[in-house]
């Protein structure tokens, strides 16, 4: 999330059969979350990370976007790469 908040490649931080989930979507594999992230960060001045912390094989990033949408990813970590993450927010304003 440091890497997306400063806008760059998050590729190397992601296992190639990645699982993504979040309100708008469900996506399994690298290509397709980079995608998408490359997708988004076009849209974001400033994402700040809040909070984060982890236990055992998972961690959780809490962190606000443009200081107006505030968002929690959790992640599970296997051999140091994100193997899964499934974002928390509110969709009703980006619909």
């Amino acid at each position: 999330y440091t890497a997306l908040g400063e806008k760059r490649e998050v590729g190397g931080y992601l296992a190639s059969d990645v699982q993504f989930k979040s309100p708008f979507s469900q996506l399994v594999g690298k290509e397709s979350v980079v995608e998408l992230v490359n997708g988004f960060m076009p849209m974001f001045k400033s994402l700040v990370i809040q909070s984060a912390f982890a236990s055992g094989d998972e961690a959780v990033v809490i962190y606000d976007v443009d200081g107006t949408t505030r968002a929690a990813a959790l992640m599970r970590i296997q051999k140091g790469l994100i193997a899964r993450i499934e974002l928390f927010f509110d969709p009703r304003p980006f619909m």
